[in-house]
């Protein structure tokens, strides 16, 4: 058992509406104040943890405290649960006392982040408390953000069916031996019979866990426990808000009805750890996972305490009265908070993005922040290179002037396939949208800039750039790299447009520069394993976005950054991005293979760009129709695949899909 005093753990009993009094043990952050205020938690991540069957809190603080987690328990709060009466020495629960089914218990929860002041946790649950965390996510998706639950059923099995035969006779104040055999049962499967366990190491973890059992804890109110896992109702997870990890071993009891369950929902938000020869998961799995969680956190650390000490704020009181601001990607995070911050600049702001909920919403609280009035959402998808050919279409008709653009739009590693147009759909997103928008609004961009205050562009890049390898033959195939190498390719791609679009618009009055943000907490590393709980910690430990929109706002609006075209800024500073950026003759070839993507880029375009200075000659005839490794002779050779063109098609209406 975990000596609480000795183990730094601070305990308070919360009072719940329906469940009576709840244990709570605070662990890794000591509150300052009554009622549990947690200092620093937004620089920590903080996880939220319910027990199993036969054990209490200190099977998780004797996890916390285990010497993988020294690094990591430095560095996040755990807020462990004892369900009613499962506290050390507990008296048996009285006769009156009705206990709550697991559904009141995880609807209850939130009574004690409230009591502590905790806006965001992580849920992490073993067995019956993994099941009282789901409901809790279900019940309250803004506060747990994400789920971790280790042999969670969702529904009643041949297993509780077995549990309910032997328990229905389970009427003294202590446990038989029938009763004991079949906690075992729950709590390690098959483990213990199988041939290959250790029987040394086997029977150190029976002795630990009987301890357990017949020690401190009311065997009376683990009766009350049992039943309650029994008679639970079935756990609904489709739909299911909050990101979430099953992990379960293929020698538990559970395993088969838990794979059953993760087939059975949507697996964009749900993903699954199986541990063979592994029944006691917590146990025999966590040290691989803490090895995980330990080195996003251990780095995440570095990183992010490396981001907030050296993060630097723009320092510009420039009004832009009378001025008009574009910014993609408008409507939340960075994006968000660079628009807002023209909008009390007293700017024209256009926000866009792909959403009409997303963006009304957006335009709205920029509104409401600002007070200017003078914010207007246009919808554009920068996956569909018709939503932007309609998009700049429509700036060109209803704008008379635009004076800044900042290309903040883009995706981080959601998946890797091809979108309607034939492209990568990162790529798209991050550079060939951007590449093409930009060009397109480049005649009202040079239209409003003077020499003496130019039109600024600003691109956001990544340090993920420095990842990124330019391979003509493969840059736009899908399962040919790692996302992560896709993501960066698509940075490197924009660095080099940069570059590049500063010499061909030299002594013009239009300049074009690229940012690197720093280590945002985005949902950059959303659609990789266990990405959900990366971006989740990130999030706690990485800059907000409005420290993340400093630079960019730095490059848009500083006298000493408009001295600058072509430039890389970090840390509202003139930095260097990665070499290949200043390599002259690559980043002319990426421009000019950019243009050649095929069917994509019609003769028009190509001519548009020869026309405003951009493009020295046109390429080969027939070199645009050159077919793409990506595609196929026969989807290249489809009537219906659109061309650019300046003009969109009446005809056509842009796709709505989501990014």
């Amino acid at each position: 058992m975990a000596d609480t005093e000795e183990s730094g753990v601070q305990k308070y009993v919360v009072s719940t509406d329906r469940s009576g009094d709840i244990h709570v043990h605070v662990q890794g952050i000591v509150p300052q104040h009554n009622r549990g205020d947690l200092s620093q938690q937004d620089k920590r991540c903080v996880f939220l943890t319910v027990h199993d069957l036969g054990t209490n809190h200190s099977s998780m603080v004797d996890f916390a405290n285990s010497p993988a987690m020294s690094e990591i328990k430095e560095r996040s709060c755990f807020i462990h649960i004892d369900v009613p009466g499962h506290e050390e020495g507990s008296p048996d629960l009285p006769d009156s006392y009705q206990f709550p089914s697991l559904q009141t218990l995880g609807e209850d929860l939130i009574t004690v982040l409230d009591f502590l002041h905790v806006r965001y946790a992580v849920g992490l649950g073993e067995g019956a408390g993994a099941n009282i965390l789901a409901r809790c996510g279900l019940a309250h998706p803004r506060r747990l953000l994400g789920l971790i639950l280790v042999n969670c059923t969702a529904s009643t099995s041949s297993v509780a069916d077995a549990f309910r035969s032997r328990f229905s006779r389970w009427r003294g104040t202590d446990i038989t031996r029938s009763e004991e055999v079949f906690l075992i049962y729950h709590k390690f499967g098959h483990q213990m019979s199988s041939d290959s366990a250790d029987v040394s190491e086997r029977d150190r973890m029976l002795a630990e866990y009987r301890s357990r059992l017949r020690g401190n804890l009311n065997t009376h109110n683990i009766k009350q426990y049992v039943r309650a896992f029994i008679n639970r109702k079935d756990l609904v997870l489709r739909g299911c808000q909050p990101d979430i990890l099953l992990i379960t071993g293929m020698l538990s009891p559970y395993s088969t009805v838990i794979e059953k369950m993760y087939k059975e929902l949507d697996k964009e938000r749900i993903t699954i750890l199986k541990v063979e020869k592994a029944g006691d998961v917590l146990a025999e799995v966590m040290a691989v996972l803490l090895l995980v969680i330990g080195f996003i956190i251990i780095a995440g650390m570095l990183v992010g305490l490396y981001q907030k000490n050296t993060n630097q704020v723009c320092k510009s009181k420039k009004r832009y009265d009378g001025k008009t601001v574009l910014v993609t990607g408008g409507t939340t995070g960075m994006g968000l908070e660079i628009a807002a911050d023209f909008a009390h600049r007293g700017a024209r702001v256009i926000v866009a993005c792909p959403f009409e909920d997303e963006g009304a919403d957006g335009k709205a609280r920029i509104i409401r922040s600002s007070g200017n009035e003078n914010v207007v959402f246009k919808l554009l998808d920068l996956a569909s290179l018709d939503s932007v050919r309609r998009f700049s279409a429509d700036i060109l008709a209803t704008e008379d002037r635009l004076d800044i653009l900042i290309n903040n739009a883009g995706v981080g590693i959601p998946a890797d396939f091809l979108t309607a147009d034939g492209i990568n759909f990162i790529m798209q997103v991050n550079y060939f949208g951007p590449f093409l928008l930009t060009l397109l609004l480049l005649p009202l961009l040079r239209k409003s800039g003077t020499a003496t205050e130019p039109s600024r562009i600003v691109n956001t890049s990544s340090i993920l750039h420095r990842l990124g390898k330019i391979d003509f033959d493969n840059w736009n195939r899908t399962r040919y790299y790692f996302k992560v190498r896709i993501y960066g390719n698509s940075k490197l791609c924009l660095t080099l447009f940069t570059h590049e679009l500063s010499k061909r618009i030299k002594n013009t009055n239009v300049i074009v520069n690229s940012v690197d943000p720093g280590a945002v907490g985005t949902k950059i590393f959303k659609g990789v394993t266990c990405g959900s709980f990366v971006s989740i910690i990130f999030s706690i430990l990485f800059k907000h976005p409005w420290e993340g929109a400093q630079t960019a706002l730095y490059a848009a609006t500083s006298l000493r950054a408009g001295k600058h075209s072509g430039a890389f800024f970090k840390n509202c500073a003139l930095s260097r991005a990665v070499e290949l950026t200043y390599d002259d003759k690559l980043g002319a070839r990426v421009w000019e293979e950019t243009l050649r993507l095929p069917a994509k880029v019609a003769q028009s375009l190509l001519l548009f760009c020869q026309g405003q200075g951009l493009l020295t000659s046109l390429p080969p005839p027939g070199v645009e129709r050159r077919m793409s490794r990506a595609m196929s002779m026969e989807e290249y050779d489809k009537p219906n695949i659109r061309r650019l063109s300046l003009t969109p098609s009446v005809s056509e209406s842009p796709p709505h899909r989501k990014l």
